[in-house]
C-alpha cells in the first residue's frame, strides 16, 4: 500500500516542486527600448539612409527629437559668452541640426522641403555680388513680377490693387476701402 501511495504522490510532489521553482525564478527582463535609427549617422556609403531599420513610426518622434536637439544647439550658440566669430556663430549654426538633416532628407528625399530655406555655407559662399545684381535685375522688375492669388478673391479688388501697383498716379493708395491693404503697392513702390 505504501508503494502505491508513493507512486501516486510522486508526480504531485514533482509538479509542486516545479511550480515552486518556477515561482522563484525571475521574470524575463523587458526588451530594451527601441533606439530611433535617426539618432546616429548612417554607417552606409555616403551615409545613405538605413531603410531596413527605419519604420514609419520613427519619423514623428525623430522630427520631434531632432528639432529639440537643434533648438538646444542654437541656444548654446546664442548664449555663448565667447566673442562672436565666424566659426562659433555661422559655422556652428551650419553644423547644428545634423539629426534634423537626416530625418528631413530621408522623409522628403530631394524635395525642396529637405533643404534649408536660407541655403548652406557651401551653397551661399558661391554667390557673388554680380550674381545678386543679375538676379535682382532679372526678377525684381515689373515685367518679371509674378502674382499668385489664392482663396476667396474679388477680381475687381485685385484689378484695383494691381493697377495701383503699376499705375500709382491713376490708382493711389487712398482709393482703397477701409480695412483693405495694398501689399502689392508697397512691393511695387520698393521696386521702382
Amino acid at each position: 500500500m505504501s508503494l502505491r501511495l508513493a507512486a501516486c504522490t510522486a508526480p504531485v510532489l514533482a509538479m509542486g516542486a516545479a511550480l515552486v521553482l518556477a515561482g522563484c525564478s525571475r521574470p524575463p527582463a523587458p526588451p530594451a527600448p527601441r533606439v530611433n535609427p535617426f539618432t546616429a549617422a548612417s554607417t552606409l556609403p555616403l551615409q545613405a539612409p538605413m531603410f531596413d531599420k527605419i519604420k514609419d513610426s520613427d519619423y514623428a518622434p525623430g522630427f520631434d527629437q531632432a528639432m529639440k536637439e537643434q533648438d538646444s544647439e542654437i541656444a548654446a550658440i546664442a548664449n555663448s559668452a565667447a566673442a562672436p566669430t565666424f566659426d562659433n556663430t555661422v559655422a556652428a549654426m551650419e553644423r547644428s541640426g545634423r539629426m534634423l538633416d537626416r530625418v528631413s532628407n530621408t522623409f522628403f528625399g530631394d524635395h525642396p522641403y529637405a533643404h534649408p530655406i536660407n541655403g548652406t555655407v557651401t551653397t551661399v559662399s558661391h554667390i557673388g555680388r554680380a550674381d545678386v545684381r543679375a538676379f535682382a535685375q532679372g526678377h525684381w522688375v515689373r515685367n518679371g513680377l509674378k502674382i499668385a492669388v489664392s482663396g476667396d478673391a474679388d477680381p475687381d479688388t485685385l484689378k484695383m490693387l494691381i493697377g495701383c501697383a503699376f499705375e500709382p498716379q491713376i490708382w493711389p493708395v487712398s482709393a482703397l476701402r477701409v480695412g483693405e491693404s495694398c501689399a502689392v503697392v508697397l512691393l511695387a513702390t520698393a521696386l521702382l
